[in-house]
């Protein structure tokens, strides 16, 4: 199943085609103050081999640093201190700090165990783990202690993201009789029910907002993709589909209930450019364009303020993968830094966009 996933992971990417305040001496804007950190997962071209990168926003002339080599689907704790992920090989849980410390596997010696995260008051992990004949979700105490099954082998179930108010895990669920496509489910963490709200779903990604009323996630005809919302207290779901706008990536900017969308029009299709827009969730078909130029946008995150979007991408003919930072307000782009000075590596994590945190 492990196989399978980082199969249409790649075959995702290529269809969808601060913690304290300093004044950051950026090379463009040497007044701009900048916070926080940014967690991210870099996949190395032709290779399944991945690192999980912080870039500290706060500090000067800011450089990333390897935190893990060898470790994708990057979660960030509620309290910001300790990041939980899964390793290459073997495929395991294990946390660290986000300073580099303590790392621990939670999962050693186990079957392959993938797609981690936190409850949202940091006390339990939820996961993926690949039980024959499916893959099922597990829960477990943050040090990896005190692990109980939360579903059984009569279906798969995947992909698991725990809710904003610790209620409710949202997860992706497929029956037995269907190889293709999957349901939007939900169970409570006592594994006592499960209800399933959304047929035909793309296997990735569930994104929730932060006051746990509204999901994103990406529902699926034939062999397309389309973002769409799922409303918990009216029980609907509607499709955000923007007239002359091709999007290719959607995600949920918590700090602000907004959408940030990469995508482009006619005119920037025809230069090979792609812009950055904002939306809100109450009216998803208005968008507001806050960056544009980009020759190639891999992924983006919001700052927990609400006052800047990161984009990770490329500007002309840079083949070097950078972090550009929009002020919102401005809508000047600033390069901040550069990620990958090889041009050989690429944001493939697509199930775990970039963590922007205090």
């Amino acid at each position: 199943m492990q196989a399978m996933k980082k199969a249409i992971l790649a075959a995702a990417i290529i269809f969808l085609s601060i913690s304290s305040c300093k004044k950051a001496e950026n090379p463009v804007s040497p007044s701009w103050e900048l916070r926080g950190k940014i967690v991210y997962s870099l996949g190395y071209a032709n290779s399944y081999k991945h690192g999980i990168y912080v870039l500290d926003l706060s500090s000067p002339n800011p450089h990333p640093r390897l935190l893990v080599d060898g470790g994708s689907e990057p979660r960030v704790s509620p309290d910001g201190r300790a990041i939980v992920f899964t390793t290459d090989s073997p495929i395991d849980i294990c946390r660290i700090g986000i300073d580099g410390g303590g790392m621990s596997n939670l999962t050693e010696g186990g079957p392959i165990d993938s797609w981690p995260d936190w409850s949202a008051d940091g006390s339990k992990i939820v996961f993926a783990r690949d039980s024959s004949p499916f893959e099922t979700l597990w829960i477990m105490n943050a040090d990896g202690s005190g692990l109980r099954q939360l579903t059984d082998t009569s279906y798969l179930a995947t992909g698991p993201r725990w809710s904003p108010d610790g209620k409710s895990i949202a997860f992706l669920l497929r029956s037995p009789d269907n190889r293709y496509t999957s349901d939007l489910a939900f169970i409570d963490p006592h594994g006592i029910q499960i209800t399933s709200v959304v047929k035909n779903v793309w296997m990735w990604p569930i994104e929730w907002f932060s006051t746990a009323d509204y999901l994103l996630y990406m529902g699926r005809s034939n062999s397309f993709g389309f973002y769409s919302l799922y409303d918990l207290k009216g029980h609907t779901s509607r499709t955000i589909g923007l007239d002359g706008l091709r999007i290719n990536k959607i995600h949920v900017w918590l700090g602000a209930e907004k959408l940030i969308i990469v995508g482009q029009t006619h005119e920037d299709s025809a230069a090979s450019h792609w812009s950055v827009y904002l939306t809100t969730i109450r009216d998803p078909s208005t968008v507001q364009k806050i960056a544009s130029g980009f020759s190639g946008i891999d992924d983006v995150a919001g700052s927990p303020d609400s006052s800047c979007v990161a984009v990770f991408g490329r500007i002309g003919g840079d083949k070097a993968l950078s972090l550009y930072v929009v002020k919102i307000g401005e809508w000047s782009v600033t390069k901040v830094a550069t990620l990958d000075t090889s041009a050989t590596a690429m944001i493939i994590d697509f199930s775990e966009p970039p963590q922007w945190i205090r």
